[in-house]
């Protein structure tokens, strides 16, 4: 009856909670890609599967006796990725309940992702150490493939000891992965060529978390600065991606990526003015 006078314009939000699930050792949740399940990550080392529809618990993961730092989805929603802060990550295999491959570092995993178009590569920031990619082996008892990246003179700082690295993430195609860095850059990684393609200085204060939107046009950065920050990323197709390009139209797209110039620009800042709170996620 009131409906008329409603502004058509104004956003819907949630007026009551419609269910709670009851996991109350939860620090950290994550949807999958097609919103159908959420992972927990709790701090007694377990991670939990929810089926969204029933609510109810599907797989009930052990992951060890360290409190799990988060977790994350692979885009078939098949695997999921369980790090903790002992420095172990393990990738499961949710189709069966096992653990796909596991690898154990000497510090602590501060972020970790799944590769969007290889479920058995994912990246992993470290708190005291350079960052990795880790490929799992062709069997679940062969060891992963471990490799170091160097995204910055010093990946680790001679007084502190901390990583430059605090975040990552990959974009839309797993083309390229993004760095936050604990002295407020943000720089683009070829992963083919496993090489810094352009990085740009937002501020002074350590990079917290960062996100890369669907369409992989544009990131979003949560400093310690409290604010948010949007970010239009522009960047050429890699040699990977390049190659699934016909061969007539090879040319054109050449040169038409040779156009390009590699750049990521803030084009928008969000922040509270008024009670300067920080933002637990972007």
């Amino acid at each position: 009856m009131n409906r008329k006078l409603l502004d058509p314009f104004e956003p819907e939000y949630p007026e009551a909670v419609e269910a709670c699930l009851d996991d109350e050792y939860a620090v950290k949740c994550a949807f999958s890609h097609n919103g159908s399940f959420l992972a927990t990550a709790r701090s007694d080392g377990q991670c939990f599967i929810w089926d969204m529809d029933t609510l109810n618990i599907m797989r009930r993961l052990q992951h060890g006796d360290a409190a799990l730092c988060g977790v994350s989805w692979s885009r078939s929603s098949r695997y999921i990725l369980t790090y903790d802060d002992a420095g172990a990550c393990a990738l499961w295999d949710l189709s069966s309940g096992r653990i796909r491959t596991r690898a154990s570092f000497d510090s602590a995993v501060v972020c970790a992702r799944i590769h969007p178009r290889n479920s058995l590569v994912f990246i992993v920031c470290l708190a005291r150490e350079a960052p990795c990619i880790v490929t799992a082996g062709a069997a679940d008892s062969d060891p992963p493939m471990v490799e170091r990246l160097r995204i910055a003179a010093d990946d680790v700082d001679s007084a502190s000891k901390a990583a430059a690295s605090t975040c990552c993430c990959f974009g839309k195609k797993g083309v390229y992965a993004f760095f936050g860095t604990s002295r407020g850059l943000v720089l683009a990684l070829d992963v083919a060529s496993r090489s810094v393609v352009c990085s740009t200085k937002l501020s002074a204060s350590a990079v917290n978390t960062i996100a890369c939107n669907p369409r992989g046009s544009d990131i979003v950065t949560n400093s310690t600065d409290r604010i948010l920050r949007v970010c239009h990323v522009c960047l050429p197709a890699s040699a990977s991606a390049s190659a699934f390009v016909s061969a007539s139209n090879r040319t054109s797209h050449v040169q038409t990526e040779a156009k390009i110039e590699p750049s990521i620009t803030v084009a928008a800042k969000i922040q509270d003015i008024v009670n300067r709170v920080h933002w637990a996620q972007a």
